[in-house]
């Protein structure tokens, strides 16, 4: 049954249907997309008592996820464009973009993005930000809702922004903004019909003589149904002339299944009754309130006759009555009033622009509706009507895939990085007979954290690093861009250690003392450099200045991440203008922070000068992970040993990019790879005893 049920829907439809267990469906959708995202995008926060059914939840999200992203790298071509719809998909462009690293993913969310004051109350909200940016584009609405999203992705998961979107894994996810729109000829073609016609006339004849306002919601806090029945009935006492000349019609589309909605419905009928009781006569009814969805050519023939359209949304996607009835009042010109709070607020600038908690206000809009001159109402109906014709749902489709298109290769599948075989290493250095081992610190053998002096090695580490010194054929080398200090206390206990400070600058050979390798270097700039730094110090809060003996950072991690970039950037130029060009020096801009250091410091002399040393070596290890290691890299080129013996890897996600041959994707997995080493170590020492 489940096998010709699939046949079919594909030889007919071409869809494929994914057939899940329906808790799981039911967790999944109603539990974390329509109670959990659904409310926080659109500015409402839950109060979970408890975290477990979220977590349950949450769960049910990830797997439904997993399901549709197994399938789609089952049945994936090359060439083949995914685009995901909306936020029920927004971890699955990660979990796509591990299956298939080439793949072209776009995604487009239908609703607005929250701020980040709101958006980290999510307790998920990493794992969110990740999976949206395993996307090679992801669309908005407008402007405000792809900024939040960049600022969400700045201050929460603390990383870069272009001109062009965010930079994440060594690549950049495209960020766009694709005003949605509807099918207005498929739209205009059904209003020609003759039974959409006919309930035109009928509705014109049974509300004649009477004004028409039209509302058409979902059942949903959101979209601001109460706050709308309150304007009306402000908007009746305000103007009492009104009371018998004007009907309100709202279509509200029921959902009980939701606890809040059960409780919403109870609240509007009571509303309604209230009205209708305050202003309702024998022979007029002021308020019409349809409790579930209407047959849609019902629907389309009240948006012709009516005479004005009211929506009060709170939060907004794409509201897409608002362009059905612009469309359908082709011969009535009808005023819109609209929230401005809503996702096409922006497009529709001709609409009488309302805030859904100012009752006076709209009830002010609705009278100025009313009262518009016909000369006014078409001038404005033309503005509306020309982009509602021409921001279509085929133009809006169009735009995004040609985007997609063109951003096809921001994940650069052209020479992917392969992870690092542990039995191809392991092998290799079995059969070595001299090891150079390096070893670059942050962001290598510990994540990078927010303030520098809480990276301490872990325990893990520590043991297999000093496995592997215990080898007389190992030389081990830390070669990191911290200073003599830091290093000599988390590291300097272990005796055949060796250690290369501040990018190369100082050097300490196993069992040795620190050796100033530029002890010639010109250092006189540093003043100018200190006090361009203090400057911005003074002014950017969170921010701090570390000095080195050859090199000065100034760090802005703990610094509002936005403001802390806008200051790098213009500290950056400050010191390029006024004092680069004056002395032997660079600038380098690393995680979130800036240093400066003299132009013939950096590691790699350090890896070129121990080569030198150890002529007989057959087998290096060099891992690193940032600009600053690819130094160490190229010096690797240059040398005569088998390059099957030579381990360049860099530390990051697949798509990170480097001249290293390997990769693996976080500290702890080059840790695991220094543990199989270390056990080899181990079972040769004792062979030996």
């Amino acid at each position: 049954m489940r096998e010709s049920l699939i046949n079919e829907l594909y030889s007919e439809l071409k869809q494929i249907p994914l057939l899940i267990e329906p808790e799981i469906i039911h967790s999944y959708y109603n539990g974390y997309c329509k109670s959990v995202l659904w409310p926080l995008f659109h500015y409402i926060l839950q109060n979970y008592s408890s975290g477990r059914k979220e977590n349950e939840y949450w769960e049910a999200y990830k797997l439904v996820n997993e399901i549709f992203t197994k399938k789609i790298a089952e049945i994936y071509q090359p060439g083949d464009l995914i685009w995901f719809q909306d936020y029920h998909f927004l971890v699955a462009p990660s979990l796509l973009r591990k299956a298939i690293p080439t793949s072209t993913i776009g995604l487009f969310l239908h609703t607005p993005f929250p701020t980040s004051e709101i958006f980290r109350s999510l307790a998920k909200k990493k794992d969110i930000l990740k999976g949206i940016l395993g996307s090679n584009l992801v669309g908005f609405q407008t402007y405000s809702y792809s900024r939040h999203f960049i600022s969400n992705c700045t201050r929460i998961l603390g990383l870069e922004s272009t001109p062009r979107g965010i930079e994440y894994n060594g690549s950049v996810t495209s960020v766009e903004i694709f005003p949605i729109g509807i099918d207005v000829e498929n739209l205009q073609k059904e209003l020609n019909t003759s039974s959409i016609i006919k309930k035109i006339a009928s509705f014109r004849e049974r509300y004649a003589g009477k004004k028409i306002i039209i509302g058409s919601d979902s059942l949903d806090k959101t979209k601001g149904v109460e706050y709308k029945l309150k304007a009306y009935q402000k908007f009746l006492r305000l103007y009492p002339e009104w009371q018998s000349k004007v009907i309100l019609i709202q279509i509200t589309n029921q959902n009980t299944e939701n606890e809040n909605n059960v409780a919403l419905q109870s609240e509007i009928s009571e509303m309604v009754s209230r009205i209708n009781g305050e202003f309702g006569t024998i022979e007029h009814q002021p308020l019409l309130y349809y409790q579930n969805r209407i047959d849609r050519q019902e629907y389309y023939a009240l948006l012709s006759i009516a005479d004005v359209a009211l929506i009060t949304s709170l939060r907004d996607g794409m509201n897409t009555m608002s362009y059905d009835y612009i469309v359908c009042q082709k011969d009535n010109f009808g005023p819109l009033i609209l929230s401005e709070f809503t996702g096409v607020a922006g497009s529709l600038s001709d609409a009488l622009m309302i805030n859904p908690w100012d009752q006076t206000g709209i009830a002010n809009a609705i009278y100025e509706a009313l009262t518009m001159p016909k000369e006014e109402q078409i001038i404005k109906h033309k503005h509306l009507y020309k982009i509602v014709s021409t921001q279509t749902v085929q133009s809006w489709a169009k735009s995004f895939v040609i985007e997609l298109l063109r951003n096809s290769y921001s994940y650069d599948p052209s020479v992917p990085i392969p992870l690092l075989e542990r039995n191809t290493i392991k092998e290799k250095y079995i059969h070595a007979k001299k090891r150079l081992i390096f070893f670059d610190y942050d962001g290598t053998l510990t994540p990078i954290v927010k303030t520098p002096s809480a990276a301490v090695p872990s325990i893990e580490m520590l043991a297999a690093l000093r496995t592997l010194t215990y080898d007389p054929n190992n030389v081990v080398f830390i070669i990191s861009g911290r200073d003599q200090a830091f290093l000599d206390k988390h590291l300097g206990h272990i005796r055949n250690l060796g250690m290369s400070a501040e990018h190369g600058f100082l050097i300490k050979y196993p069992g040795g003392v620190w050796i100033n390798c530029e002890s010639d270097t010109d250092l006189t700039w540093r003043n100018d450099v200190e006090n361009i730094f203090n400057f911005y110090t003074e002014r950017t809060q969170g921010s701090f200045v570390e000095k080195k003996k050859c090199a000065i950072t100034w760090h802005y991690r703990l610094a509002d991440p936005a403001y802390g970039a806008f200051q790098a950037k213009e500290c950056q130029n400050h010191i390029e203008n006024s004092v680069l060009s004056k002395y032997p020096i660079e600038i380098l801009h690393g995680k979130k922070c800036l240093e400066v250091r003299p132009i013939t410091v950096n590691k790699g002399e350090i890896v070129r000068q121990l080569m030198n040393i150890h002529p007989d070596c057959d087998f290096v290890l060099c891992a690193g992970d940032d600009r600053t290691d690819e130094d160490m890299f190229k010096a690797l080129v240059e040398n005569d040993i088998e390059k099957d013996n030579i381990f360049t890897t860099i530390v990051g996600g697949a798509s990170k990019k480097s001249i290293a041959h390997w990769r693996v994707s976080e500290p702890k997995d080059l840790i695991d790879v220094m543990e199989v080493l270390a056990q080899c170590t181990a079972n040769d020492i004792s062979k030996t005893n």
